[in-house]
């Protein structure tokens, strides 16, 4: 997607290859995740998140709109995967801080 954000580039990139490691990189220590109600922070348990994540519905991520926030952005995303319903469009409300994700909310 055209001048999306570098970390959220890394963000959508490391998901899509399921790479856990780069994934955690592009969160702040204290980041905060809040995915189907249930909040998860911090790099050890947003690598737990994103790992169950991985296994049980093996997600692409396709970012078809995306919009700078004060302190953020939120991107229109094409989610699919192996889930009833899929695909799904779903929002994902970035916060950064020195170029990291502070905090995420999907819904």
């Amino acid at each position: 997607m055209q001048n999306l954000p570098p970390v959220l580039v890394a963000y959508f990139d490391a998901a899509n290859t399921q790479n856990v490691d780069a994934f955690v990189a592009c969160f702040t220590p204290d980041a905060q995740v809040k995915d189907e109600n249930s909040i998860h922070q911090g790099h050890e348990n947003i690598a737990i998140w994103n790992r169950g994540v991985n296994k049980k519905y093996n997600c692409m991520h396709v970012v078809k709109s995306w919009d700078q926030t004060n302190g953020g952005a939120d991107a229109g995303v094409e989610v699919s995967g192996t889930f009833p319903g899929s695909p799904v469009n779903l929002t994902f409300r970035f916060t950064l801080l020195d170029d990291k994700i502070s905090a995420l909310e999907i819904g």
